[in-house]
């Protein structure tokens, strides 16, 4: 089954990638990457860091978002997962970008 809904999420993070320096796309991917293995390792929720980040803007928080998704995949392959696992959290990373542009929540909890 193909999914034929635009993905909003892709052509906005990559809107804002072309706007954005190469050091503070960097810095900001990393600081998602951090956002991710507290969710992985702490179980602290994604939501619950993206709240104490109220004085970034809306394009800053999607890199950090897309920091900690790219996280999430690849704590995924380090824990052994399955291709077919993988996939999943690639849907769900793409759901939970997409929700974010459209609502400015991510859903994680």
């Amino acid at each position: 089954m193909t999914d034929t809904k635009p993905d909003t999420s892709h052509s906005e993070l990559m809107r804002v990638l072309l706007h954005t320096s190469e050091e503070d796309t960097e810095r900001l991917r990393n600081m998602g990457v951090e956002i991710g293995k507290l969710y992985t390792d702490h179980g602290y929720p994604i939501d619950s860091a993206f709240d104490q980040l109220a004085t970034y803007s809306k394009d800053q928080k999607l890199l950090i978002l897309n920091g900690a998704s790219s996280w999430l995949i690849q704590h995924k392959r380090n824990s052994g997962a399955t291709d077919a696992a993988i996939d999943r959290q690639r849907r769900t990373n793409r759901e939970m970008l997409d929700r974010f542009v459209k609502t400015g929540e991510v859903g994680i909890y």
